[in-house]
């Protein structure tokens, strides 16, 4: 009898445990909107503005509640640079996708921290324009991405996130026009759906 019981108490004990694990994962999806800052206009000499508003999309799967994997895409930002007296101008426009680990810590019962790390796929693409003429020029890599952010969880499944993230690009063709790196800094808020 005490046998019986004590398997039986065993085996509830494994199961609830195995329940709690299997709570902790979780499939989520989102989209964001913020501010980027793309290092676009360091190496130019004339007026130049690289900083926009841009847009990222996310999926993401948490293998623990502390722990998981999130694929992105990412819209940098674009640099535009004008020369008034020859009405020369050039414009940069950076999109990348990213994987990343992430790892998160509860602070309280709905608020959390979260950083992540991984690589990121980028594309620039150059636009040259002066008076009909039009050059347009690709670059593309893979490079480190890294950030951090702060959750807000207002219902179970639902999230509302505003992180920092950086993309570093490295060039190759436009290094003789922006030097070897445009590095870009993105200040967003996400909304976030996990089931």
């Amino acid at each position: 009898m005490n046998k019986t019981l004590g398997k039986s108490i065993l085996t509830l004990s494994l199961l609830t445990a195995a329940a709690a694990s299997n709570a902790d994962e979780s499939f989520y999806a989102g989209v964001g909107v913020g501010h980027a800052n793309l290092d676009g206009c360091d190496a130019v000499t004339l007026p130049c503005d690289d900083s926009s508003t841009v847009g990222k999309g996310v999926i993401g799967y948490n293998f623990h509640k502390n722990f998981g994997l999130e694929f992105s895409y990412n819209n940098l930002g674009k640099a535009y640079a004008l020369n008034e007296s020859n009405g020369f101008n050039a414009s940069l426009d950076t999109d990348a996708f990213a994987l990343s680990a992430v790892g998160r810590m509860d602070i309280t019962e709905n608020f959390g921290v979260y950083g992540k790390v991984g690589a990121s796929s980028w594309e620039s693409d150059l636009i040259l324009r002066q008076d009909d003429a039009r050059s347009d020029f690709e670059d593309d890599g893979t490079d480190l991405t890294y950030g951090a952010g702060l959750t807000w969880t207002f219902n179970r499944n639902y999230h509302l996130s505003v992180e920092w993230q950086r993309y570093q690009v490295e060039y190759d063709n436009f290094s003789s026009m922006f030097g070897d790196d445009s590095d870009a800094d993105v200040f967003s808020v996400l909304y976030t759906i996990s089931f």
